[in-house]
């Protein structure tokens, strides 16, 4: 028996099932076998009362609704049994119930005669069926083309990405295997490919539809009249949609595209959203790697170092690049036990989404945790060899693991780094005294400016254990606000923060040393001569 299927991609702000949200799943249920919704929001899932039929599942943040599209196409096509799929985002709000549903019956008899029917068609960027709802017949389902598409879809770094890719992308996917498209509302063709019909005809839309895009109340990019809402809508939602609309506008700001976006953390370090391979935390695992991983083409590298800790270990990777979170689940899923990759804000380098992962609580409980970033300090020759000298000291074999992490199960060890580049010159604080003695203020235990007894691993990348930096979790997040990246060399919040390390880990109880001093306090030992490759002209062995 040939069944269908509805496929709802659910995202809200603040974790919410709406009314209306509930009420298009009610009408998707009345029209279609199964709807499986997939939310990228943190709901409670058992608390939300579904309608029948509403199957619903959660997914990571990542990858925007078409890789929610994504999970759900994979499920159906395996599916023999499956003929029609409907894809439906939560990126509109229902004005009328009724005109809702008869878009949805109008819909199931375009698609008698035609192969993909969305609500609406658009001429922007080339005639595409618009992804927020979408009827895919038979011939789309069983075609290899879809197939093909599906299994392209990957995340992307900007919206606009993902609208060429994956919107128009399926769109031409279909056109080019003979399949035919249709679309409940047509934009007339006087209007040009610029204009798209939910935003500039969307009093058109709402009335063949029965829909009107939420950005178009909450954001109106384009300064459209949508008194007509109230005409069409019924109280109750009127009711719904205002509750909607009042409660998101905190949450989204328009750019200079015109397209709206969910704001980032406007103070305090960068925000992360979270994707997961395997169980960290499993029993047995004391180890934590925490590696911002800016540049991809050194993944491999990194797995070659990685591979030295022969113990099981959770790695947790930031990057700013979200459109590198599979390669880097797939390339690290090899040597680590589990695979958190989180995607962060560009602020702060390497240090600004460490210090999210830290005040997140990922790294609590630890007793060894690696600090490390893909560094490769591109304003000198030098930055590869630094990079390879500072790996080499902190993971170059499977001995130097040992060693660190048994310094740091034992005693007082809080940080363990490589020893020849634990800087002390005051040539070293650079433009940074003024950030680093107001970041020390806020911190509990801090004797003195931290600049007038300079001390910190340049590189910033070294062992520690996680209660040797749990001052930072204390620090009110209007301290750590990390500037966006501008390419400052110098006099930034990260390049301050880079030296309150180890003052941090004194000031908890804990001692700064490294392999060579066996323990012993690095503070108390001659390092004043001390320099690294990318400044000195000849660069120093490593010990």
């Amino acid at each position: 028996m040939s069944r269908s299927v509805a496929i709802f991609a659910h995202f809200d702000p603040d974790g919410i099932v709406d009314e209306n949200t509930l009420d298009v799943l009610g009408s998707l249920a009345r029209f279609f076998d199964e709807v499986h919704f997939i939310t990228t929001s943190d709901v409670d899932l058992a608390g939300v009362a579904f309608p029948d039929r509403v199957f619903a599942s959660r997914r990571p943040n990542i990858g925007y609704d078409f890789y929610s599209y994504k999970a759900g196409l994979v499920r159906a096509l395996g599916r023999s049994d499956v003929d029609t799929i409907v894809l439906v985002n939560s990126s509109f709000l229902v004005i009328d119930s009724g005109q809702f549903r008869s878009c949805l019956r109008q819909m199931k008899h375009l698609a008698q005669t035609a192969d993909a029917v969305g609500a609406s068609a658009s001429e922007q960027m080339g005639r595409h069926l618009q992804s927020y709802l979408l009827l895919l017949g038979p011939a789309a389902v069983r075609s290899p083309a879809l197939t093909r598409y599906v299994n392209s879809i990957q995340p992307q770094n900007a919206k606009i990405d993902l609208i060429l890719n994956f919107e128009v992308g399926l769109s031409q996917a279909l056109t080019a295997a003979g399949l035919k498209l249709a679309a409940v509302f047509e934009p007339e063709a006087s209007t040009g490919e610029a204009a798209n019909p939910v935003h500039t005809f969307a009093d058109k839309v709402a009335r063949a539809t029965g829909l009107i895009k939420t950005e178009v109340l909450r954001d109106n990019q384009h300064g459209i009249d949508t008194g007509f809402v109230r005409a069409l809508a019924t109280p109750k939602a009127l009711a719904q949609i205002t509750a909607v609309i009042d409660r998101q506008k905190a949450h989204y700001v328009v750019g200079g595209n015109h397209m709206a976006a969910l704001k980032t953390g406007a103070s305090g370090p960068p925000s992360l959203r979270c994707a997961r391979w395997g169980q960290a935390r499993q029993p047995g695992v004391r180890i934590a790697v925490a590696l911002h991983m800016f540049y991809i083409d050194l993944a491999e590298e990194f797995c070659s170092y990685l591979s030295n800790i022969i113990e099981p270990f959770d790695l947790f990777i930031t990057t700013p690049f979200e459109k590198d979170v599979p390669q880097l689940i797939n390339a690290f899923a090899r040597v680590a036990s589990s695979v958190t990759v989180a995607v962060s804000e560009n602020r702060g380098r390497d240090i600004g989404p460490f210090i999210a992962l830290l005040r997140a609580g990922h790294l609590d409980g630890y007793p060894a945790v690696l600090k490390l970033h893909s560094k490769k300090s591109r304003y000198s020759g030098a930055g590869d060899h630094w990079r390879r000298s500072i790996l080499g000291a902190l993971i170059g074999t499977s001995y130097k693991v040992f060693q660190s992490v048994d310094l740091l199960t034992r005693d007082r060890a809080g940080i363990v780094g490589p020893h020849d580049y634990y800087l002390t010159d005051p040539s070293f604080l650079g433009g940074n005294r003024v950030i680093l003695d107001r970041l020390a203020g806020g911190l509990p235990g801090v004797s003195g400016p931290p600049s007038e007894d300079l001390g910190f691993f340049g590189g910033s990348m070294f062992w520690f254990r996680s209660e040797a930096l749990s001052h930072f979790q204390r620090l009110q997040a209007f301290e750590l606000d990390f500037e966006p990246e501008n390419g400052a060399l110098d006099g930034t919040l990260a390049h301050a923060v880079e030296r309150a390390f180890a003052p941090v880990a004194r000031a908890a109880g804990f001692r700064t040393t490294t392999i060579y001093l066996n323990g012993r306090e690095i503070h108390d030992s001659p390092t004043r001569t001390n320099r690294v490759p990318v400044l000195a002209a000849t660069p120093r062995s490593q010990s």
